[in-house]
């Protein structure tokens, strides 16, 4: 459709009106008019979502295709659709919008905080502090000068057209010391971006329906897809390479001991609920909630963060009470190695591939069935799940490496990206 106006990931028809304003060192843009959707859940998706993005307070890219010097990056103040008529040719909208400033007025700034997690496995320091701006930045500055890789990853743009685009993987002993800066254009501001997924449809801000079945949380490289089974809590994990996702493997939480021959113990009752703690292009956060007993009893809660450029996500499980152990472990039956904080397949999988988990706390595990567990029943454990991910010539490269990434969860950076004047 020509000429429409895109406000961080959603798409509106052209506006009938538009005013941009200046005062007092402020500028703000107001658009009106009229949705020409043909569907009306379309139009009720795009109300929810300017809605979200209002609560939320984050900052997103504006493109207009019918004047392209309005491009730039915009917090959204207020928005409404009015459906007058629950039929099509009844659906106005109105937005006002903080116009922050155009690409080359303002600067990404990312504010990097955090620290090394506490672990049992002895490590103390790592050169695996990162962070991963988007593709196609430029004018990059940070004092520590970190070491510059690639990492390839899916185009998830507005379009989602899944072309590769190559990520700048940046890695340093002191990234924490000081905030980085760079510029990005607004075309390019969600490549590599984390998103997520719920009832098919794109989240902008904190707000979605309560379905997590078939959920999805991903940034290009990992993909995590939420189960969708009443009777099993699991996800199932996805790597891209290239052209596509593979190298899946079905991770499956559950409680108590597993007997002789069985590769699961007793899994919780489905996911009941889901809900966005964080969705930014750098960092997203969901939670999942669960029970075990058929009256309800029993809470499972399981949070999974995803940031840009990681080959790693990481998993927070709590359950209460502590009635028994908690394992996170693959659905079948995986032969694995041990290695220090977690477990690697040991032998390269079918995509040339090898999934990788763990803890930062001691934790015994099953290398025949691949799982893990907390070494006491406890009410929490804290768990990563990764991949040692292999180019497609069989090479293994440096900052790809099981123990690196290990590394990249445990020295853990705390990432949050501003806009500030140039």
């Amino acid at each position: 459709m020509a000429n429409q106006v895109h406000i961080g990931r959603v798409s509106l028809t052209s506006p009938s009106q538009l005013g941009f304003e200046g005062s007092g060192g402020n500028r703000t843009l107001n658009i009106s008019g009229k949705l020409a959707e043909t569907n009306l859940e379309t139009a009720k998706y795009i109300r929810d979502e300017l809605v979200s993005m209002a609560q939320s307070g984050y900052y997103v890219p504006f493109e207009y295709d019918g004047d392209s010097s309005f491009n730039g990056f915009v917090e959204v103040s207020s928005s409404n659709i009015d459906i007058s008529r629950y039929s099509i040719g009844g659906i106005n909208y109105s937005v006002d919008m903080k116009y922050l400033g155009k690409v080359g007025e303002v600067v990404k700034e990312s504010v990097i905080t955090g620290k090394l997690l506490d672990n049992d496995h002895g490590i103390t320091s790592t050169t695996q502090q990162f962070h991963t701006p988007p593709a196609n930045h430029y004018n990059y500055y940070h004092t520590s000068n970190p070491e510059s890789n690639v990492r390839v990853a899916a185009d998830l743009t507005t379009t989602n057209t899944q072309d590769s685009v190559n990520l700048y993987f940046k890695t340093s002993q002191n990234l924490r010391t000081e905030n980085a800066q760079f510029h990005v254009n607004t075309s390019d501001f969600y490549k590599g971006a984390v998103k997520i997924t719920t009832n098919n449809l794109t989240r902008n801000g904190l707000n979605s329906p309560n379905n997590p079945g078939n959920s999805v949380i991903e940034n290009g490289i990992m993909r995590i897809v939420i189960g969708n089974q009443p009777t099993q809590s699991r996800f199932t994990t996805y790597i891209w390479d290239q052209s596509a996702y593979q190298s899946d493997y079905e991770y499956s939480i559950h409680r108590g001991t597993p007997t002789s021959g069985q590769q699961l113990s007793t899994e919780f009752r489905g996911w009941n609920t889901i809900q966005v703690l964080r969705n930014l292009p750098e960092l997203g956060i969901i939670r999942l909630t669960s029970n075990y007993e058929a009256d309800g009893q029993g809470r499972l809660t399981v949070d999974i963060s995803l940031r840009r450029g990681a080959h790693h996500a990481s998993v927070i499980i709590n359950q209460s009470p502590a009635v028994s152990r908690l394992n996170l472990g693959l659905s079948s039956a995986t032969a694995m190695t041990s290695s220090t904080g977690y477990l690697k397949k040991t032998s390269l999988d079918v995509d040339g591939n090898k999934v990788i988990f763990g803890s930062p706390s001691t934790f015994s595990s099953d290398t025949t069935r691949g799982l893990i567990y907390p070494s006491a029943a406890g009410t929490q454990f804290k768990a990563f799940v990764g991949y040692e991910f292999y180019n497609q010539d069989g090479t293994l490269s440096t900052h790809n490496e099981s123990d690196n990434v290990r590394d990249q969860y445990l020295d853990n950076v705390s990432e949050y990206c501003r806009v500030i004047k140039g």
